[in-house]
């Protein structure tokens, strides 16, 4: 074999010699991806924080995943992906992308028993999740900003709000994306009153993307199995700014003395907190998402 005309070099973050190439030349992605290398570190962390190695198929649908995510030119606009994995309760709560918040979110009350193949349920009373983000803080969702979540129950069937905060002395503060039980979806992004924020009758059980994009641009997207991504709502202006305080998962944080409030029910099987994102990029989310959570057989309405 003739390698007397190629140069190499070692790369210390790969462990490995590659081909040397002039810094002119544009070097593609895949050039550096190692079959599951960035889920095996995702699953290093998990295994780090104490929980049991995850399954080879949730690793390779971690990396498959975020190659797609990769490949439709999201990833700048991930901010704390969770991906809500079967396999422990301390995987299900490490995101496999956090450019903010925390490595592992914070457990009030889950026990293993709360984990299927299908997500993670919540009582209505006691447990959530504290991503470890701050409106305001490491987001700015007057302006740019996006939550996603997916659940498997039925509309109506839960009270309570699935993520987010909350002022109850001054609703422009709020940031929150709820499922209710009469069967509306609500989202405010700083903003309060007619036209300021969303709430608009669930379209079923499924994927919802709340995306503001601009202080007037605010819409709401739902896709499922059977009901091809759409855009299901909208609002204009945000009139307020949030505050810099902790956001819930199967709860909202209450500002205003700091407590949580309107637990859900619901099962959720993937969490996002993102930049906002236009119909085509939510489109191509919820299709990555979808991919994901049949290959970890469930949570895919």
């Amino acid at each position: 074999m003739n390698l007397s005309r190629r140069r190499f070099i070692y790369s210390a973050a790969l462990g490995l010699m590659v081909p040397y190439v002039r810094a002119s030349s544009p070097i593609p992605f895949s050039f550096f991806k190692l079959d599951a290398l960035f889920a095996n570190a995702w699953s290093n962390l998990v295994i780090s924080l104490g929980g049991p190695r995850p399954s080879q198929n949730t690793i390779r649908a971690i990396q498959t995943i975020y190659d797609g995510i990769v490949s439709a030119g999201l990833l700048s606009k991930m901010l704390s992906v969770n991906a809500i994995v079967p396999d422990s309760l301390v995987a299900a709560r490490v995101p496999f992308i956090q450019a903010a918040g925390d490595q592992i979110w914070t457990n009030t009350s889950f026990v293993d028993a709360d984990l299927t193949v299908d997500g993670l349920k919540g009582n209505g009373s006691t447990k959530l999740l504290d991503p470890g983000i701050s409106p305001n803080a490491q987001i700015v969702p007057s302006s740019n900003f996006g939550m996603t979540i997916v659940s498997p129950d039925s509309a109506g069937s839960s009270t309570g709000v699935e993520f987010g905060s909350i002022n109850n002395l001054n609703s422009d503060h709020d940031t929150y994306l709820g499922l209710n039980s009469v069967g509306n979806a609500n989202v405010n992004s700083c903003g309060f009153g007619s036209g300021w924020n969303i709430q608009v009758a669930q379209a079923g059980n499924g994927y919802y993307s709340a995306n503001r994009l601009t202080t007037t641009d605010l819409k709401l997207y739902f896709a499922n199995q059977a009901t091809p991504h759409a855009q299901i709502g909208s609002a204009t202006t945000a009139t307020g700014t949030a505050l810099a305080s902790a956001m819930y998962v199967f709860a909202v944080r209450n500002t205003n003395g700091g407590a949580p409030a309107a637990f859900t029910s619901k099962r959720l099987s993937f969490v996002a907190v993102t930049l906002g994102l236009t119909s085509a990029e939510s489109a191509s989310f919820y299709s990555l998402i979808a991919g994901l959570r049949n290959s970890l057989g469930g949570g895919n309405p």
